[in-house]
């Protein structure tokens, strides 16, 4: 018997937000078994509540992810960005400062807040230089601040030069960069890699928006949260590291792209 010994359950939030925060979630349900991830808790929020209902709550779409989804349980939640004065239910048009407005409502601002209560560590993902997910990671960092979370990590999506949003990617991802340490996934640098990755892969880069962003959420930012969740929440073989150990690494790097 160890006298003194006791271990708290390290309950790991992982808030997505947008468009394209929202797709890592539909693909975090997909591909992981809850059962393996207890203490692995889940929050999708955008302003476009068409995109939350198509990707969460079509009967039988997309490997009956609505099955998946409860599965879950109460480790997921997904909120609607927005109010009756903002977006009506609506997406918010590309423009970030909507977004802002609309996740800084006290109804979403509230939503977050129970969730993170919840936490003891928050990842955040969502993509920078389109309308929701701009600034509603910024107002979700300021959240956790506000909550006193230390152990606060972004997972930023810039968007291609051409399409050109990079302005606003920019100015979004350092307000946040600010806030928040930041792993930076430039989606311009997809393209210098399409030579490494089999035919099959890279014509999914080529084949268009939708499916480059799967192939991404697949190869990159889904395994990435399940190997922070180890590093966090599982005991090592080798060495042993836990959440006081990735709490000073985060204090180490503010940004890596």
């Amino acid at each position: 018997m160890i006298l003194g010994m006791s271990k708290k359950e390290y309950n790991q939030g992982v808030i997505t937000v947008g468009g394209c925060g929202t797709s890592v979630l539909h693909d975090v349900v997909d591909m992981v078994n809850p059962a393996g991830y207890p203490h692995f808790l889940l929050f999708g929020g955008n302003t476009d509540a068409a995109d939350l209902s198509d990707k969460f709550e079509e009967p039988g779409k997309d490997g009956n992810v609505d099955e998946k989804l409860d599965a879950w349980g109460n480790n997921i939640t997904l909120v609607q960005f927005g109010d009756d004065k903002t977006t009506q239910g609506f997406g918010a048009g590309g423009d970030p400062e909507v977004g802002r407005e609309a996740a800084g409502t006290e109804q979403s601002r509230e939503y977050m807040r129970k969730f993170i209560e919840k936490c003891d560590g928050v990842i955040l993902v969502g993509a920078v230089g389109g309308g929701t997910g701009t600034y509603a990671l910024s107002v979700a960092a300021d959240i956790c601040l506000e909550l006193k979370i230390h152990t606060v990590l972004a997972i930023v999506v810039t968007p291609f030069e051409r399409e050109g949003r990079t302005k606003e990617a920019i100015e979004g991802r350092e307000e946040l960069r600010q806030k928040v340490p930041i792993i930076c996934i430039e989606n311009d640098h997809l393209e210098q890699y399409v030579s490494d990755l089999t035919n099959e892969e890279a014509e999914k880069v080529k084949g268009g928006f939708l499916a480059s962003r799967r192939m991404i959420n697949k190869l990159s930012i889904v395994p990435m949260l399940k190997i922070l969740r180890e590093i966090i929440q599982v005991p090592g073989d080798a060495k042993n590291l836990d959440p006081n150990d990735y709490r000073a690494l985060l204090k180490v790097g503010r940004y890596v792209a």
